[in-house]
């Protein structure tokens, strides 16, 4: 029995977080103040609610104390049971239980401090419960409306991060990607055909293909250069000690002469040692000085390659999406964020395959990024940086 549980696992506490959640926002929705509870008698023990008598009092201890933001609770059940049915581990000693509470009580502060008079459900239950108005009321003493504003909205944003585990960067591409999948869907389609999204549906169209351009998952911009250092061809001058003029029918030509571009001054933060016991170190100004700018791999090429890697494993039945890349000077990581069906092993044994698709020199599967739910797929890169010791 043990073995069976410990097999279906994650599947049981899915399903679990799944019909608590349902069941909460089932009698949530179905809530009335004239259902028996800790507040209202009701008609003996008979109930409207949809989960019964039971449902009638927890909907309401719950609307009494957070009010509205109640609902945060079912979401929050329901992201669970997703997060467990992908495989990922729950514990009941996690702090993002407590950045949820937290999240709760915020958001019933905000509903009570902008609408601190207005009642639902006949009057009964404040928007934003009782706990919510009592937070509100006592931070509007300490710190007046405006300043009461500032702190909630940016615990909002902080406890949002804390919970969600992801940066702001990464949360602000979230509603274009579900904007994505309703383009995908054809629903634009259909209100581009009476008219209706011409106001607002718009693709950005490129001059030469007139294709939409691809969107890009999130890449810092300090990890590239839009331009790569390059020679400058530039007329030798009276001063240029190889400077000479090649001599012709029509007079003399000065010679064109090709110039690197200008060098980065390194400015060494700790002196080194010149000396180490009975040997004399070399001088630091024997080494080349590194370029002014970086020569790093360009966007399209790493768009290009995660297209390929998406595609190709899809060929092999291993579905997911690229998540992120991470260039270096010699060899890009992509972060590969398989299904929960998905088989790490099955990954590795590509490598091969990986590497013909994208005509790569190699290819490595790094294999499980450890704190991540992502697989690092390395691949050699078309341009390499030199890297300079000094």
């Amino acid at each position: 029995m043990s073995q069976i549980l410990k097999k279906f696992r994650q599947d049981v506490i899915a399903i679990s977080f799944l019909g608590l959640g349902l069941f909460l926002g089932m009698a949530l929705l179905s809530f009335n103040p004239k259902d028996p509870s800790l507040n209202s008698i009701g008609q003996g023990l008979k109930a409207s609610n949809y989960c019964g008598i039971v449902g009638s009092f927890i909907s309401d201890l719950l609307f009494q104390f957070f009010g509205m933001s109640s609902w945060v609770l079912v979401i929050s059940l329901v992201v669970m049971s997703v997060g467990a049915y992908r495989g990922k581990s729950l514990n009941f000693k996690n702090i993002r239980f407590v950045w949820a509470l937290l999240l709760i009580i915020n958001t019933s502060s905000l509903l009570s401090l902008y609408l601190p008079d207005m009642r639902v459900f006949s009057g009964q239950i404040f928007l934003g419960g009782l706990l919510g108005l009592s937070v509100s009321q006592a931070l509007v003493r300490a710190f007046n409306f405006v300043g009461v504003q500032v702190i909630l909205w940016s615990l909002t944003a902080m406890l949002v991060v804390f919970y969600s585990e992801k940066t702001l960067q990464e949360l602000a591409i979230i509603p274009h990607k579900i904007w994505k999948k309703i383009q995908d869907t054809g629903f634009v389609k259909k209100l581009q055909g009476v008219g209706v999204s011409a106001f607002f549906v718009k693709e950005k169209k490129t001059k030469k293909t007139g294709k939409a351009e691809k969107t890009f998952f999130p890449l810092s911009e300090e990890k590239f250069v839009e331009k790569a250092p390059q020679k400058q061809l530039v007329f030798a001058g009276a001063d240029d000690p190889e400077a000479y003029e090649e001599e012709s029918e029509e007079g003399t030509i000065p010679r064109m002469t090709a110039r690197l571009p200008e060098k980065r001054k390194v400015i060494l933060k700790i002196k080194p040692p010149r000396r180490i016991e009975n040997w004399e170190m070399p001088k630091l100004n024997l080494l080349e000085d590194p370029p002014a700018s970086r020569v790093k791999i360009d966007k399209m090429e790493i768009q290009r390659k995660a297209d390929l890697l998406v595609e190709k494993l899809k060929n092999f039945s291993i579905e997911g999406e690229i998540v992120d890349a991470k260039p270096g000077p010699l060899v890009t990581m992509y972060e590969f964020k398989p299904n929960a069906d998905v088989k790490i092993s099955k990954i590795s044994e590509l490598e091969d395959d990986l590497s013909l698709a994208l005509s790569s020199e190699s290819v490595r599967v790094v294999g499980h990024i450890p704190g991540t739910d992502v697989v690092g797929i390395e691949t050699s890169n078309i341009r390499r940086e030199v890297v300079y010791y000094k």
